[in-house]
């Protein structure tokens, strides 16, 4: 048993439970393995006809051994659930036809299922582009005040994964994207920062309003005593709307931390949300400055790849929206 494991094993939140993993990826593994762990009875379900190998081998051996169904989706798919947990890529309204009978807070994303048993602050992020880059900013902010952090969400690690894990930490910072957040329910990170808002997986919502909505669930069900930081230049789509109850800071680029590896104004931009998170859970402005001025970003994201004939060429295939482009450019 994991380290992470030890602090929440005499939880009876789930124990007993019929449990629905949908997914069989790593994000719906780790729900799956963390489930079992709590005494849940589990069911993974993967509409694609074969598990793969990995999921083959991750779940061998776990005790009680989840039932596992295979193949299309149907009426009968999820009789007995008493709980939900969908991973990222599945959307709830793909599925609909498949869920008679139960109610929507029956339904949730991993990362609901994790946050339900972290008693450290956690620090959240979202955004339609830069994600990655300013929650890894974060991360490396915390580090250098001397903190242990553990990093996932959408960055790569499921949260679940932390409680398998033999690494405590004394910050969970999250990158989160709006599939993982349509489905929270009561996520309410200490501090939570949106970047900026641009048309993106409209093959996944609806439409534009409900894609604003998953991503304003970062904020949804914080308290008076966390922190909301929105950009100035969202000011607009803020206007009128009580989607808070934090404290709310804006925030635009000043330009109050060297930052030689980022490169435009929309880095130091989203560096400096990134510190209002950072200033929150107790970092110093020099320790915050000292993390960005060493910082080295992900491979391509504006990443100088060489120059021919006075032609610089860049590496920017991370921008997969037009809006990220045109920043870029």
């Amino acid at each position: 048993m994991g380290k992470n494991l030890e602090t929440i094993k005499d939880s009876t939140r789930l124990r007993g439970q019929s449990v629905f993993v949908v997914g069989a990826g790593r994000s719906g593994l780790a729900a799956v393995r963390l489930l079992t762990e709590l005494g849940a009875y589990v069911t993974l379900v993967e509409e694609r006809e074969e598990l793969s190998d990995f999921a083959s081998d991750t779940i061998h051996g776990l005790r009680p051994e989840p039932m596992i169904k295979t193949g299309a989706f149907d009426e009968d798919t999820f009789a007995g659930a008493s709980l939900i947990v969908l991973s990222p890529g599945v959307a709830v309204r793909k599925i609909a036809h498949t869920l008679h009978g139960i109610s929507p807070d029956e339904i949730i994303s991993e990362l609901e299922l994790g946050t339900w048993f972290v008693d450290q602050p956690m620090a959240a992020i979202t955004g339609t582009n830069g994600k990655t880059t300013t929650t890894m900013v974060l991360t490396e902010m915390l580090k250098t005040a001397g903190k242990k952090v553990f990093t996932g969400g959408n960055i790569g690690t499921p949260l679940c994964e932390y409680f398998l894990s033999d690494e405590p930490a004394d910050v969970i910072v999250l990158e989160t994207s709006s599939f993982q957040l349509q489905n929270c329910h009561t996520f309410a990170p200490d501090a939570a920062l949106i970047l900026n808002f641009a048309p993106d997986h409209m093959d996944y919502h609806e439409d534009m309003d409900e894609y604003l909505d998953a991503k304003l669930k970062i904020f949804e069900n914080q308290k008076s005593d966390q922190l909301a930081v929105i950009p100035e230049k969202m000011a607009d789509t803020f206007a009128g709307r009580k989607f808070t109850e934090a404290k709310i800071i804006s925030y635009k680029a000043e330009g109050i931390f060297k930052a030689p590896h980022l490169h435009g104004v929309h880095n130091q931009e989203n560096v400096e949300g990134a510190w209002l998170l950072a200033q929150y859970l107790g970092v110093t402005k020099a320790d915050a400055a000292k993390a960005v001025y060493n910082f080295c970003p992900p491979a391509h994201r504006l990443e100088n790849v060489g120059e021919k004939n006075s032609i610089l060429f860049v590496d920017d295939s991370k921008a997969t929206t037009l809006d990220a482009m045109e920043v870029a450019v």
